[in-house]
């Protein structure tokens, strides 16, 4: 993959990545804005999208400052791509433990047949200090029919499919429970002692959607935007509105957007060849057998477990809020201004650092030991090839 374009937002962080994949000759995009975002210069994408279009009903709300919300997309042409998602995540949603999330991710893609359906995540800790975790996965069926959506984005996607609300609305109102999994929703927790195999046990109701005929489209879909979020080269930032003595430093690392709890909590469930990091590996490395796509939540857990303070002021910068509502032009953060935060996403990263280890990194007997394969590989398949 390579970058084609890219746009920041009044905070500094990423509003928009497009790149090319020559793997597939297609032109993918991620646009990101956190909901506080306001519709000056930097409220409209590189490719047009605006931040109202993009949030939503979460646009300049009184919560605004703790959602971000993201549309991917692919096609051909860079000008007018095919949305495949929609996502929003909140951070310390109401009635929740300081350090709890809530995703929301819904197929929007108009070839597949579970368009609307919303996959509900929600992770709390059990008290600010806890290392156990409460996770609830729920899907959602609005039972809508189809509508093309496009980015970029001068409406949003309830207008361009006038059969869903948005997905910011009450749960009840995105859908009946669905029926396509026999539990659900899916319920249990996570802690230190959790093992590899205890996951998969837990996650095996949605597990079994790999193999529905009706999810081939959103698997697949599913797979490239992953690739996406494990982009290699990493994405250059421009610098603009970082500021500080060392803002070009900053812009050098700062690479990281707002997307990566749900494909963090969403790739483990439906890619389980994520949680293969510490298989060893004999002979080279291959693309269907050998893709833990370390990307998406390595950051997490450098962060958390190792403690590399760079990594762990790079995510305070992305998650925290250091603006209020609305986002402020160039506010600063603890990396460049040494501040202190309106909103502080310390527990919340520490949440995802602790679940992405678990997913990622435990064996199936537990710990991280490079000699216990996991036994949740997907096996490659024809449609791997």
């Amino acid at each position: 993959m390579r970058q084609v374009s890219s746009s920041v937002k009044s905070n500094g962080g990423f509003s928009e990545v497009t790149v090319f994949d020559d793997s597939d000759n297609l032109h993918k995009r991620i646009e990101v804005f956190r909901a506080s975002q306001p519709m000056d210069k930097f409220g409209v994408t590189a490719a047009g999208s605006t931040a109202k279009a993009v949030c939503g009903e979460d646009h300049l709300g009184p919560r605004s400052n703790q959602i971000y919300r993201n549309i991917y997309s692919e096609g051909q042409s860079e000008n007018r791509l095919t949305a495949l998602f929609e996502v929003v995540e909140e951070l310390h949603p109401e009635g929740e433990p300081d350090g709890s999330w809530e995703v929301r991710a819904r197929d929007v893609d108009v070839n597949s047949p579970a368009f609307g359906e919303v996959l509900r995540i929600r992770l709390s800790p059990h008290s600010e200090d806890s290392e156990k975790y409460d996770l609830t996965y729920e899907l959602r069926d609005p039972d809508a029919d189809s509508s093309l959506v496009l980015s970029p984005m001068d409406e949003p996607v309830t207008e361009q499919a006038p059969d869903l609300v948005d997905i910011s609305s009450d749960v009840a109102q995105l859908g009946k429970l669905s029926d396509r999994i026999d539990e659900n929703p899916v319920e249990f927790t996570v802690d230190n002692s959790t093992t590899g195999r205890e996951i998969d046990e837990s996650l095996s109701p949605l597990m079994e959607l790999q193999t529905d005929p009706d999810y081939k489209v959103y698997m697949d879909n599913l797979e490239s935007y992953m690739r996406f979020g494990d982009y290699g080269p990493k994405s250059t930032h421009p610098g603009t509105n970082l500021i500080g003595e060392d803002a070009e430093k900053i812009a050098d690392y700062l690479v990281w957007r707002e997307y990566r709890i749900d494909m963090l909590t969403r790739g483990r469930p439906f890619l389980p060849e994520m949680a293969d990091a510490t298989d060893p590996v004999e002979g080279p490395v291959a693309a269907t057998d050998t893709d833990s796509k370390p990307g998406v939540y390595s950051l997490f857990v450098m962060a958390n477990e190792l403690d590399i303070t760079l990594y762990e002021l790079i995510l305070d910068k992305v998650y925290s809020d250091y603006s209020g509502i609305p986002m402020k032009q160039a506010p600063g953060s603890r990396l460049e201004t040494g501040d202190e935060p309106v909103v502080d996403a310390k527990r919340a990263i520490k949440t995802a650092g602790d679940v992405a280890e678990a997913f990622y990194l435990r064996s199936s007997e537990g710990g991280t030991d490079p000699a216990a394969p996991s036994e949740a590989a997907r096996k490659p398949t024809e449609s791997d090839d």
